[in-house]
């Protein structure tokens, strides 16, 4: 437990969300880009996304973004692709508001999230039957308690999504997801990408790097990558890291002989330095 004890009972805390943009070069300019869906096979998303939206590999997977004005398109190659096997998410934070719930034993702290989607090849494990083993669904945050069924959408057709079936780095998803079912393109909003087995017990992946894998549920994803602007700019060079360094459990403040008594508890710290907590004499310097 971390203590201060100041003498005054005006205080302003602070306690900052970090963004770390991950390249060093500055982010480049991109059109908008249509990412095909006519074919599939080993290697096609690095092909169909070219490297501006190529993010990168963690733990066996690759995953790929990028958008035009009417979709936003996601991409992972490697794992397990067969029915009734590995199941592929990400989930957005669009709006103000969310839910930050469990998806299969995952959860989020704030900023909350608005939607979740996943690949989905398993016959009666969300919402209808994956009865052609392919399929992605869209979930919405209801109020700030639960997630509601909202969108279901076969793929592997050439035109909303195409699969490659089988195992290890030749098996590939991508598919596209219209703006309009998410609330429309946003000027700026945050993603997590991870990969699941069969019976959401195990994430053996997840997108950035800086989240856990290779661990059992539950597990929480506490670092998504930002993009500040949805225009123009290319989306492997323009990620940007939004971690949270401190994970508190409790904080509280009481009046103790005339002055004001700090007391915080943490779950966990990473690359947190110190705290520092500021005073005011007027309640707004």
């Amino acid at each position: 437990m971390k203590q201060v004890r100041l003498s005054t009972n005006k205080l302003l805390l602070f306690f900052t969300c970090l963004s770390i943009a991950i390249p060093a070069e500055i982010a480049a300019t991109c059109v908008p880009h249509t990412v095909s869906m006519a074919t599939g096979g080993s290697g096609q998303n690095e092909a169909a996304f070219t490297t501006d939206g190529r993010l990168g590999t963690n733990n066996g997977a690759t995953y790929f973004i990028h958008w035009d004005n009417t979709y936003l398109y996601l991409g992972w190659a490697g794992g397990n692709t067969n029915e009734s096997s590995d199941l592929f998410y990400a989930a957005l934070d669009v709006s103000a508001g969310g839910y930050n719930g469990s998806i299969l034993g995952v959860n989020f702290p704030d900023p909350i999230m608005d939607y979740f989607i996943v690949y989905e090849n398993n016959l009666t494990l969300y919402g209808e039957p994956a009865t052609n083993k392919d399929a992605y669904e869209i979930y919405q945050a209801s109020g700030s308690s639960s997630w509601s069924f909202f969108s279901r959408t076969g793929v592997n057709d050439g035109v909303n999504g195409r699969t490659t079936f089988g195992t290890g780095a030749g098996a590939e998803v991508r598919f596209r997801i219209p703006w309009a079912s998410v609330g429309g393109k946003p000027t700026t909003f945050k993603i997590v990408m991870w990969a699941n087995n069969s019976v959401g017990n195990y994430v053996w992946s997840s997108y950035p790097t800086s989240n856990p894998s290779g661990l059992g549920t539950p597990v929480t994803l506490s670092d998504g990558l930002r993009f500040s602007t949805a225009d123009g700019v290319c989306p492997a060079s323009s990620q940007s890291l939004e971690t949270l360094p401190v994970s508190f459990t409790s904080f509280t403040a009481s009046a103790e002989a005339g002055a004001a008594q700090l007391r915080w508890t943490t779950a966990s710290e990473r690359n947190n330095s110190h705290f520092e907590v500021e005073r005011s004499a007027d309640s707004r310097s």
